[in-house]
């Protein structure tokens, strides 16, 4: 018998897409909504079907749940700053997903996995959309020899609708909320402490050019480690997207570039574009429904074994490629 997913807060904004993705990519997926108002969690779990809603109280150890339940895999949106869901999924042995906070909270997130049972797998992603385009840069990178450097850029659309901690209604809001912009730049860590340090031009998939910030992310560390790039930094703009000005709606564009030597000693830079249509939330609400397929071994590869993952460290990146074009999002 496949136990049940618990998703805490998955009637929220990102949640309950990441519901809905089980529910389309898993139609018999056992799932279990929770979340503080019990008649929201369950409205969610009737329009999913196999779901059900419980209450979830995260100043209990036990989140209020009844003790003889069990579950295949428990994720939490958005990040829990008492670690409540987190401890009770180690000390459970339930594999674990949090989309968490930035840079400087992870430290956070990685003292409460230190001090719990280390006996079930637990995945932090403090990465932008849970981690999708780290995973897709590092596959790209994988086309080179040697690596010099790798960007990442997010076109992040005010428009949007979004829970209430994401805080990007301008770029001033995202500069107040998040650390100095950490990079990586010729071999050495450096805090970004200039405007002109922080601030590229970067070029939109529509061709037109911007100044985007650096972001504080954990991006940049696994953009560093996963490629050997020797510099790497992340970018955010705050702007109408594509998507808006066209009149859909808000869309969600990530620009990838990577400069080093290819397998046949031919030094270049290659970009990747990555335009998801239905926004920011619905993507990291992919991401986290794939990660979940890793964690309960519904994947062609073998389920993480025990220990701290990052999200590179679990997804496949073809089930990833897989995924994305069976949601509409363009890659070029």
């Amino acid at each position: 018998m496949t136990l049940p997913v618990l998703l805490i807060g998955g009637s929220g904004c990102v949640g309950s897409r990441a519901a809905a993705f089980l529910r389309r990519f898993h139609p018999d997926l056992p799932l279990v909504i929770g979340g503080r108002d019990l008649n929201r969690a369950q409205a969610t779990a009737d329009k999913l079907g196999a779901a059900t809603g419980v209450r979830i109280d995260l100043g209990r150890p036990d989140l209020g749940l009844d003790g003889q339940q069990q579950f295949g895999a428990l994720a939490v949106f958005p990040r829990d700053g008492g670690f409540s869901a987190q401890r009770f999924a180690q000390d459970h042995r339930i594999p674990f997903h949090a989309v968490t906070g930035s840079l400087v909270e992870a430290g956070q997130d990685l003292t409460a996995y230190v001090h719990g049972p280390q006996a079930s797998p637990v995945v932090l992603a403090s990465h932008w959309m849970a981690g999708v385009p780290v995973i897709l840069a590092a596959h790209y990178a994988k086309e080179f020899a040697a690596v010099e450097e790798v960007t990442l850029a997010f076109v992040f659309d005010p428009k949007e609708e979004m829970g209430p901690a994401a805080g990007f209604e301008s770029q001033e809001a995202v500069q107040a909320a998040n650390p100095l912009p950490l990079f990586r730049r010729n071999g050495s860590w450096v805090w970004a402490q200039e405007e002109s340090d922080r601030v590229r031009t970067i070029t939109t998939a529509d061709a037109a050019r911007h100044q985007a910030d650096g972001y504080g992310s954990l991006d940049v560390l696994s953009l560093a480690e996963a490629t050997g790039a020797a510099s790497a930094r992340v970018d955010l703009l705050v702007a109408d997207s594509a998507g808006t000005r066209a009149g859909q709606g808000p869309s969600h564009e990530i620009l990838i570039e990577i400069t080093g030597t290819l397998r046949n000693g031919v030094p270049t830079t290659r970009r990747f574009d990555l335009t998801h249509p239905a926004g920011q939330s619905s993507l990291t609400a992919l991401g986290t429904a794939v990660a979940l397929e890793h964690l309960l071994g519904l994947t062609s590869t073998p389920a993480p074994t025990a220990g701290l993952h990052f999200p590179e460290t679990v997804i496949d990146p073809s089930h990833l490629h897989q995924r994305l074009n069976e949601s509409g999002t363009r890659l070029s």
